[in-house]
């Protein structure tokens, strides 16, 4: 995705739907996640830990840049890093007859996936305050739905809409939520309002981390 398609996104709400269900996954409980991710505008917004690979680095048919994101267990590393760049050119040739297969890039993902119980414990109402606050300091507007427990719009239409390709139908956000967090440095005394005791969002910063930026898909 080009950042003239990107912008769409950004203004209608699918971009900030796609993070949001990515980080419901990410907030998955267990003693140990990782997610295989394509290229995606997270990185910029939260600082979940995460290395960049392809598929044929795990002798799959693909070279597409995907992202692993880990936690709970170290991070994941392909068997011989770079062997299949070196693959010949004949195969090469017969790989682009077939689908991309991200079977051994799964599976050695899941090998390798042993927790060490280092993996904190997160809650999505937590962790969507702090993307939602992220991204709105970047001046992309924020969906009113966006600290559903779902993490997509309550609307069966609207819900759709957020899988739309391409330019979609020019609908846009009007800009005027703001999340918690922001509102809590803006001095709003009302920002903690409807939340319970037991998802209290993270004091910390809002903003993403020093990790290392990707390139946006």
């Amino acid at each position: 995705m080009g950042l003239g398609m990107a912008a769409v996104k950004a203004s209608d709400g699918r971009m900030f739907a796609c993070m949001a269900t990515w980080l419901l996954l990410w907030c998955t409980t267990a003693a140990a996640v990782c997610i295989m991710q394509p290229d995606i505008f997270v990185v910029d917004f939260y600082d979940a830990p995460f290395a960049a690979t392809s598929p044929d680095a795990w002798g799959d048919y693909s070279g597409e840049r995907t992202l692993l994101f880990c936690r709970g267990a170290a991070m994941p590393v392909p068997p011989d890093e770079g062997s299949r760049k070196a693959a010949l050119v004949t195969e090469r040739v017969q790989a682009q007859e077939w689908a991309p297969s991200f079977a051994k890039l799964a599976r050695g993902v899941a090998t390798q996936l042993v927790p060490d119980g280092s993996g904190p414990d997160l809650q999505f109402a937590v962790e969507i305050e702090r993307l939602a606050a992220a991204v709105y300091s970047a001046g992309i507007p924020i969906p009113p739905w966006y600290s559903r427990g779902e993490g997509e719009p309550p609307e069966q239409a609207e819900r759709a809409y957020m899988h739309e390709r391409g330019l979609g139908d020019r609908r846009r956000l009007d800009g005027r939520t703001v999340p918690r967090l922001a509102r809590r440095d803006l001095g709003d005394p009302t920002w903690r309002d409807g939340i319970s005791e037991h998802a209290t969002p993270c004091p910390g910063r809002a903003a993403r981390g020093s990790r290392a930026r990707t390139s946006p898909r």
